[in-house]
């Protein structure tokens, strides 16, 4: 940090003969812990040694570094306040109080607005699309003219290039914010390194790379043919996988006429033939050559950069090659240990005019006058906690135990207690990521939080604030917006959050004021409708071709709005057939129904007949001959675990005796080719579904209670437990005949066998039905 005042710190510190003196550096700034980095030897040392102007020699000290010279004093105060609220020693390494505030390093001249905002998005469908949207919708309002940031002592008009958007995770959301921005006109570039690389001149260049390597990986093959550079169509490739469908796509493309893979193969084998002759450079010297890849890249959009691009591969390549004769596997491997580790930049971007979409990692150590902090909403990461092993250099190693017998794995006490240290320590990582995206900020700082349930988040914030354990809410926090939003419900400002979800009892006027709203989310549209004057300055057969387009109705629009898939029971069968259809929307029950309580002894009709279908399907039919051998076969179950204890007392004895005794169950005992609880997916007309859905299929699941297998055909069984009366006994029948019947189908066709019989047993009357 520059300044005078400082440098005579430090310089008094070191030269008045103190040998243990110790410069902290700012330990909420230590975010590596990935890199095993460890903060906790800073924050001992911090803990311990005592401010320089108090310790005695010989003992150890520290100079405090508190002047922050980069961001004016109200985005400093914002910091301080939201880090005061949440940092401790417990989450975050240190108590922030007054040593640990940072200060304004020189009087910055005031902007005349609220330095801070705080944004709220009641998110109505993706939290990605609807918060990049209003991203982009504010950074054109900041860019129009009418709001400033300093330049040395004056104030100038925010332009694009000023303007940084830092996520935590910036490569599964940063193409939501590039659309976003696109959508306004705005460009964008993303910071950091792992982009040259990842260009798409440099991309087919090294996929053509990998392919004289090894032309039989066909992902990268696939890439080179289908570039700007060889123009080999999908529907080309098709025609020649289809004469050609086994074998890698190499085999597939010797066998080809078409003319483009027969100029692609000559090439390949003039470069498979140099690669062993010459060095890399005169390899890409010959393929630039050949392909002028550099020339078609240069005529596209951002051609200069393009160019620049395939340049710096090129160079790299040479320097490479400078430490001694390398072959082409080599560099590749070489290329893939540079993108891991991410030390591949791409120099040749032009921030000019851009607005700055990167990661907050990536961020540590630069600066910007306008600093959008998004995506405070985002989950903390929890996987390192799921592993099967985990480690700590204190606590050791925590394995589960897997108990072999009843099939389950679970943790031991050892590894609960690791999971926890790092749980912790993963919390103090997150706080101090977010204390880097904070300080990056130089003249506005603009944090956002969207969400499905921002009042629900509110309201759950006030009301523990008001109970006073400030570290038990810190800690239960789930992302790092949790933390941001306490500091801005302690503030009066605030009134559009309070109206939304609740405010705590204590709040005082924040000083200086942030700018706290709540904006409605907003989704991306399209170009928006054809205005007259457009339409008429466009030619007739245009606005006619237009007019057709937009006028089109999917044909299919029935199947679109159809399931994918059908059980047989139409989603009202057994727990086995929920299960085969746990893909399948389920439509919203109008009624909430509440699940009873596991310790409820109280038999109910599910239970009885989940218990009985269990026993059916692990019985031995032949042991089934009277009450004493059904009484055992339930004893041998449940020691063996195929049913609870609970589920043994629910079988009713007499009902399964009584089953046994007729002509089919002592067909059951004795038969050679029995199924039972036999799951089946097969697909089915559609018509039987929904009858507009012609021509259609839909996959039928469903799973088969018994059947026997003849060499004549097939019978079909389904058990039924339900409560039923000779009165109510043909409105059962009616309501489970489609059930019974697709059973019936399926089986048919997957033995390709008929089926003799379908019958319907009903364990309260004792009776078959044939269906």
């Amino acid at each position: 940090q520059d300044s005078n005042s400082v440098q005579d710190a430090i310089f008094s510190a070191l030269t008045a003969k103190r040998q243990n003196c110790f410069m902290v550096g700012d330990v909420k700034q230590s975010i590596y812990g990935f890199r095993l980095a460890e903060p906790g030897i800073f924050i001992e040392k911090y803990n311990n040694y005592a401010d320089a102007e108090n310790a005695t020699d010989p003992e150890g000290r520290r100079v405090m570094l508190c002047h922050n010279f980069r961001s004016g004093g109200a985005v400093l105060d914002g910091i301080n306040d939201v880090f005061r609220t949440c940092m401790s020693p417990t989450v975050g390494g240190l108590t922030y109080g007054t040593n640990e505030e940072l200060r304004e390093g020189f009087a910055h001249t005031p902007l005349g607005e609220p330095e801070v905002e705080f944004w709220g998005i009641p998110v109505q469908e993706s939290t990605y699309d609807e918060e990049a949207a209003f991203v982009a919708k504010r950074i054109a309002e900041l860019t129009d003219g009418t709001h400033f940031v300093r330049q040395g002592d004056q104030l100038r008009p925010i332009r694009v290039d000023d303007i940084a958007i830092l996520l935590r995770a910036p490569g599964s959301s940063g193409g939501y914010y590039k659309d976003a921005l696109a959508s306004y006109g705005i460009p964008c570039i993303t910071g950091g390194g792992n982009n040259l690389l990842r260009t798409e001149e440099v991309s087919v260049l090294r996929s053509l790379l990998q392919t004289i390597s090894n032309p039989r990986q066909d992902i990268p093959l696939l890439a080179a043919l289908t570039n700007r550079v060889f123009c080999l169509s999908a529907e080309e490739l098709a025609q020649i996988r289809g004469e050609n469908p086994y074998g890698c796509i190499y085999d597939a493309l010797l066998n080809s006429d078409n003319p483009k893979v027969k100029e692609f193969l000559s090439h390949l084998a003039v470069w498979r033939r140099e690669v062993r002759l010459q060095s890399l450079a005169k390899l890409l010297e010959s393929i630039l050559t050949f392909t002028r890849m550099d020339s078609i890249f240069a005529a596209l959009p951002d051609g200069e950069v393009r160019k620049a691009n395939l340049q710096t591969f090129c160079q790299l390549a040479v320097t490479y090659e400078k430490t001694g004769r390398r072959d082409l596997e080599q560099f590749l491997d070489h290329l893939d240990a540079l993108e891991e580790s991410g030390l591949v930049a791409d120099t040749s971007q032009n921030t000019a005019g851009s607005v700055t979409i990167m990661s907050i990692h990536k961020s540590k150590g630069l600066e910007f006058p306008v600093v959008f902090v998004c995506g405070l909403s985002r989950s903390f990461n929890r996987e390192s906690l799921r592993a099967q092993v985990l480690c700590d250099q204190e606590l050791g190693l925590g394995l589960s135990v897997v108990d072999e017998r009843n099939r389950v794995r679970y943790p031991t006490i050892a590894k609960r207690a690791i999971a926890a240290k790092i749980a912790a320590d993963s919390l103090s990582e997150e706080m101090r990521v977010l204390y880097v995206a904070l300080t990056r900020a130089r003249d506005r700082l603009i944090m956002t939080y969207a969400s499905k349930k921002l009042d629900k988040d509110i309201a759950e914030i006030s009301l523990r604030m008001d109970v006073g354990q400030r570290d038990l809410l810190t800690q239960s926090a789930v992302c790092s917006g949790k933390w941001v939003l306490m500091a801005a419900l302690r503030r009066t400002e605030a009134g559009e959050l309070f109206n939304l979800g609740g405010y705590p009892k204590t709040t005082s006027p924040g000083e200086p004021p942030w700018l706290i709203k709540v904006q409605e989310a907003q989704i991306l549209q399209g170009c928006g409708e054809i205005t007259e004057e457009q339409k008429g300055s466009m030619p007739p057969e245009i606005m006619q071709q237009l007019q057709i387009g937009l006028a089109f109705q999917y044909p299919y629009l029935a199947a679109t709005k159809a399931p994918s898939k059908q059980t047989a029971t139409q989603r009202k069968g057994r727990e086995k057939d929920e299960e085969a259809n746990q893909d399948t929307p389920v439509p919203r029950q109008s009624n909430l129904q509440w699940r009873k309580p596991t310790f409820s002894r109280r038999m109910n009709a599910t239970a009885v007949g989940t218990a009985t279908h269990a026993f059916m399907q692990y019985v031995r039919y032949d042991q089934c001959t009277d009450e004493s051998s059904v009484c055992r076969e339930i004893s041998r179950l449940v020691e063996e675990q195929y049913i609870s204890a609970q589920q043994g007392e629910m079988i009713d004895i007499r009902q399964i005796v009584a089953f046994f005794a007729t002509e089919i169950g002592g067909k059951l005992r004795n038969h050679p080719n029995v199924l039972r609880e036999f799951k089946f997916s097969i697909l089915d007309d559609a018509t039987h579904y929904d009858s507009s859905l012609v021509n259609e299929e839909i996959l039928l699941q469903g799973v088969v209670d018994c059947a026997m297998i003849d060499e004549d055909g097939i019978t079909v069984i389904d058990f039924k437990t339900d409560y039923v009366t000779d009165e109510s006994l043909a409105e059962k029948i009616a309501y489970y005949r489609p059930q019974v019947e697709a059973y019936a189908d399926a089986m048919a066709r997957i033995y390709q066998l008929p089926v003799k019989e379908s019958l319907l047993y009903f364990f309260q009357l004792g009776r078959f039905v044939k269906i």
